[in-house]
């Protein structure tokens, strides 16, 4: 593939897509992520080349172009799209741009990773939090009973053997 400002000849191609005018923004850029997955698998759209599509511009707008923050505010409703309605995930790659996963191995090495190394972030963030608390403080039983609660939930989640199945296999060496 060639190089024309700055995005791949799929920027050339893309005027064999269809947007459906009458779809809102997240629908046609979860809808023209998924062709472009098809046609070009594992390959970022620039967000301004996004635009242009999915917005139906004449041109690509800049990448701080009002065009592109409305696309960019889009991402997380064309996100819930592809998972739920295509079974697929919405890489956004810095520097680069938006694609959706290709396959189920794709959807492993990138999605879920991301969603485990969060929910172990959030794991510890939460088991931090909840240190941080004395239950000897709380005078509310309904807030101490609920610490205790969230207390027992996060000895289970920080336990090594969750975390180990959580990271990933180069972290856990």
């Amino acid at each position: 593939m060639t190089k024309r400002n700055g995005n791949s000849s799929a920027a050339s191609a893309t005027f064999n897509y269809k947007v459906d005018p009458e779809a809102s923004i997240p629908r046609r850029l979860a809808e023209f992520l998924r062709w472009a997955a098809q046609e070009y698998p594992k390959r970022a759209i620039s967000l301004p080349l996004a635009a242009k599509i999915v917005l139906i511009l004449p041109r690509a707008p800049t990448i701080d172009g009002k065009e592109v923050e409305r696309l960019r505010n889009a991402v997380a409703s064309a996100r819930k799209i592809l998972l739920h309605e295509h079974k697929r995930g919405l890489c956004n790659i810095p520097g680069s741009g938006l694609r959706a996963t290709i396959d189920s191995e794709d959807q492993a090495t990138t999605e879920v990773e991301r969603a485990a190394r969060r929910a172990i972030g959030a794991i510890e963030q939460l088991d931090q939090n909840r240190a941080a608390v004395k239950l000897s403080e709380i005078t509310n039983p309904e807030v101490r009973a609920r610490v205790s609660r969230v207390a027992a939930a996060c000895r289970a989640l920080t336990s090594a053997e969750v975390l180990e199945k959580l990271r990933l296999p180069s972290e856990t060496k």
